[in-house]
């Protein structure tokens, strides 16, 4: 994680030959490279990053981070740096005449951190729960002596604006010390638990433990008739 001091001199030396100021100058802070001696003398990192284009120069740096080994008699390491945590709750509605599955409503928890950016958080929970319940209920690739049955959006089904459920975001923050700002992430967390979610409340509504996915509506009919 030190590429931004690996980057720092790069600016810093970009912005001492335009600004004709020596590199012992100047000091980076704030998004941008100032005099010691008058602040008022500065170069964005905009203004920085046209300069190197107009002289085709790169600004691209490589950063890297050394994992703490935990246990040195066995060598057990940390294969992350932090884990981001949820679960989500479903509502849903089963048609034990036909089989079909409505989801209704989807309450998400995500413990990611510091949320940055709340509007982005519900967006992605939003968007997660709708992926999720694509490979819960529809998406189903179909093999037949090694040639691909689905070959199209009308044999691969996928849901529709129609099928996206409501949705509630309840963001949980335990900041991270080793994150940007205390953040984790939320990207691929709410992908993972709304399978068991709408699983567990088709369960709840009908008595009936799906082991395989997509939970179709002929696979809801023949657990059903099996009572």
């Amino acid at each position: 994680m030190d590429g931004v001091s690996i980057l720092k001199p790069i600016l810093i030396k970009i912005a001492s030959e335009k600004l004709g100021i020596p590199e012992d100058e100047l000091e980076y802070g704030d998004g941008r490279v100032f005099s010691r001696n008058d602040s008022g003398i500065a170069l964005t990192l905009a203004d920085i990053a046209d300069q190197a284009i107009s002289s085709s120069r790169s600004l691209r740096v490589a950063g890297h981070a050394v994992i703490a080994i935990s246990d040195k008699d066995f060598g057990d390491g940390l294969p992350h740096n932090y884990y981001t945590y949820i679960t989500q709750i479903a509502l849903v509605g089963v048609d034990t005449g036909t089989g079909e599955v409505e989801v209704i409503k989807v309450i998400s928890i995500p413990e990611m951190g510091r949320a940055i950016n709340i509007d982005g958080v519900e967006g992605q929970c939003e968007g997660s729960v709708v992926m999720g319940q694509g490979y819960t209920l529809y998406e189903n690739i179909i093999v037949e002596k090694g040639e691909f049955k689905t070959t199209s959006f009308s044999t691969y089904i996928l849901p529709t604006a129609l099928d996206v459920p409501e949705h509630e975001t309840i963001i949980v923050e335990k900041p991270e010390k080793t994150g940007p700002f205390g953040a984790k992430g939320v990207g691929e967390a709410p992908t993972v638990p709304i399978i068991p979610a709408i699983a567990n409340a088709i369960y709840d509504a009908v008595g009936i433990r799906l082991e395989k996915l997509p939970i179709t509506p002929e696979y809801v009919m023949e657990k059903l008739r099996e009572g």
